[in-house]
């Protein structure tokens, strides 16, 4: 293995082999982690196996203070915190890290002035701040009870795991940002429903009882349908409820249930499962798989739109929940399954986790391409709407480049080809997922952008 690094086979050498493959298995084993919670713990064990230390802590910056995310080690309780320690920029040992933006390795915790004990003190202690485009965003904390126990080499070490993972979790912070700004938003806009609407009869009122489900919280309002979180009182667990109108029910009934019917046929990571379906007192429903925090692609796009600027890794995140969605559309034909409809309305987003698509589907018979390629195309249609924010007109089609110039040029040609150019061609599965491919979404007036879309790329389990 030295050979092929480049390496002789002195000892100093083999301590540098050593660490460049630590380095590249942290690489890809953070590259792995599928969701912000679980990125922070394995962060923290991979870490702490690397430096063959028994205590790790990530504290990640909130405002003027540090706060933990979590260890590995005594102060870890099977992977949660009940008690996260909270630290103050500047103070202690931790606090100085993030403070100066320097390494701190302390051989004697006593001569440090200030030093801050937690519910285990140490004797030694090395803190290595976590640094993106020049702010310290958290900071990694590793405690020995015994004194003089880090050398500069576990000082250097660590600093390079540091560099490594923190546009990965500059990714995380942004991407919970723009969650819970769009969650605040579409909270704020759930309670504007129309009050004709609401005293229509037309459809239940959040905490109304529809069979054996309570209802929660009003996701979306179509024109033929509500979306709500609701719990099922019997089993005791959450459920994504999805409800016909009333006024609709004597027409659409026997179709809406048999989608459920075939829906329920199939099983994937970026499908929705369907629980079952039936009818109480008017109310047309069919149960799913719950998504916590969920919220539908269009509820997000309508919510990012309004705010005063985007996260800067907006498109890479919208790419990735497209290439999954991409992914699922592809199972379900495997399985002789289309979805029929697919819109902004029929796709789920959860916080930090794997989306999910609603409202399949429609039976599809051997050989039935038309069908196939219609869903891709509507596809196509999402991805353009995700670009722009607002639906393609096709008959006076603007370029989505036009609308947002950091479009990448593979989206921009695909759009004009399928929905302008080239009506009777048919996009395919691999010709989107190649255009999805986490893309350089340069934006002209910020290119010290490029090395975090870069990492992030390569990093979001895409």
């Amino acid at each position: 293995m030295s050979e092929d690094l480049g390496l002789s086979s002195c000892p100093s050498c083999e301590v540098l082999r050593d660490e460049l493959l630590a380095v590249n298995e942290f690489a890809e084993i953070i590259g792995s982690a599928s969701d912000i919670d679980t990125l922070h713990w394995v962060m923290a064990d991979t870490i702490a196996s690397i430096l063959g230390v028994d205590d790790l802590v990530l504290y990640l910056r909130d405002g003027e203070k540090l706060i933990q995310k979590s260890a590995f080690g005594i102060k870890e309780e099977d992977r949660e915190i009940f008690k996260p320690i909270e630290i103050p920029v500047g103070a202690g040992i931790v606090g100085t890290a993030a403070g100066t933006g320097k390494s701190q390795l302390i051989n004697d915790i006593a001569t440090f002035p200030g030093y801050i004990p937690d519910q285990y003190e140490g004797a030694s202690e090395l803190a290595v701040p976590v640094i993106f485009e020049k702010r310290v965003i958290g900071v990694f904390d590793t405690e020995s009870h015994k004194k003089n126990n880090y050398s500069k080499r576990d000082r250097q070490l660590l600093e390079r795991l540091s560099r490594i993972a923190a546009p990965r979790i500059q990714a995380a912070i942004q991407r919970a940002k723009l969650e819970e700004a769009v969650v605040f938003l579409m909270e704020e806009r759930e309670q504007f429903v129309k009050p004709e609407i609401r005293e229509s009869g037309n459809i239940p009122l959040p905490g109304d009882e529809v069979g054996c489900f309570q209802l929660n919280r009003l996701l979306a309002l179509g024109e033929e349908t509500t979306l709500w979180e609701a719990t099922q009182k019997d089993l005791k667990r959450p459920v994504i409820l999805k409800i016909l109108h009333r006024d609709k029910a004597s027409k659409q009934a026997n179709n809406f249930l048999e989608k459920a019917r075939v829906a329920s046929r199939l099983h994937h990571r970026n499908i929705a499962e369907v629980y079952g379906c039936g009818e109480d007192d008017g109310w047309i429903w069919i149960s799913q798989e719950h998504v916590p925090h969920a919220q539908p692609l269009a509820a997000f796009l309508d919510s990012a739109h309004k705010l005063p600027s985007l996260p800067e890794d907006y498109f890479s995140l919208v790419f990735w929940l497209l290439k999954r969605a991409t992914e699922g559309l592809a199972y379900a034909h495997s399985q002789g399954v289309t979805h029929g409809d697919f819109t902004v309305e029929q796709l789920i987003l959860r916080p930090g986790e794997e989306p999910k698509i609603i409202a399949f589907g429609e039976r599809a018979t051997e050989g039935d391409s038309k069908s196939f390629a219609e869903d891709l195309r509507s596809l196509v249609r999402v991805i353009y709407q995700t670009i722009t924010f607002r639906s393609p007109d096709e008959k006076n089609f603007v370029p989505p480049s036009l609308i947002r110039p950091e479009c990448p040029p593979p989206l921009d040609e695909m759009c004009r080809k399928f929905l302008v150019e080239s009506p009777n061609s048919n996009p395919t599965v691999k010709g989107i997922l190649a255009s999805l491919e986490i893309p350089q979404c340069e934006s002209p007036t910020k290119a010290g952008g490029s090395f975090f879309r870069n990492w992030l790329a390569k990093f979001s389990g895409a």
